[in-house]
């Protein structure tokens, strides 16, 4: 008896999903030659902030005693370019330093759903990061704050700052919050030079 009823059920589901693929691929329910395919939206204003990051990089940086245990110097080089119909700056690049090499891809992008500009960071030690960003057009300064992991596999809150000193200058600072903790802790900042600007 319960064989039947999921086999029962199984055939309502692949009736109706082969229903509606007819019904879509013939046309039915909608006057024929009057429906095209789905437009995308126009891209909203707020993306062409984000222009600010287009281009070719080079960075020098420093590790915190906070992050290994002493100071440390690194350096790295990366792109920020404009993709899937100027809806997304993706960024891609790599560093070296004492932790090694660092490999990384992330996007940017202003959410109009959410209201809100969002950052995704993807690297090659397996983290993933989903945030979201605001501007201070005074300062001239992002804030990304994102949820993630500190040294000892804890969750915590980063939060990353990157202030415009000039048109191809840029000064930042990553700082971690870890859960239980109630201050940010300074781990790394840096300043980032544009050498190219390529859209």
């Amino acid at each position: 008896m319960m064989r039947s009823k999921y086999a029962i059920a199984a055939l309502v589901v692949v009736t109706v999903t082969g229903f509606l693929a007819g019904a879509v691929f013939s046309g039915e329910g909608e006057e024929k030659g009057k429906a095209g395919p789905p437009q995308p939206p126009p891209p909203p204003a707020e993306l062409k902030a984000l222009d600010a990051f287009v281009g070719q990089w080079r960075s020098t940086y420093e590790f915190m005693p906070a992050m290994f245990g002493e100071a440390g110097v690194g350096a790295g080089r990366g792109t920020c370019q404009w993709v899937l119909d100027h809806r997304f700056v993706m960024s891609k690049g790599e560093g070296t330093g004492s932790f090694g090499e660092y490999e990384w891809i992330g996007l940017m992008t202003y959410d109009p759903m959410m209201r809100t500009y969002r950052s995704f960071e993807f690297n090659n030690y397996g983290e993933c990061t989903v945030g979201t960003m605001t501007y201070d057009a005074d300062t001239k300064t992002w804030t990304a704050v994102s949820d993630g992991y500190d040294m000892s596999g804890r969750p915590a809150k980063n939060k990353v700052t990157m202030r415009f000193v000039g048109k191809d200058q840029l000064e930042w600072s990553w700082f971690l919050k870890s859960e239980g903790e109630t201050e940010f802790v300074q781990m790394m900042k840096g300043a980032d030079s544009r050498i190219t600007r390529e859209k």
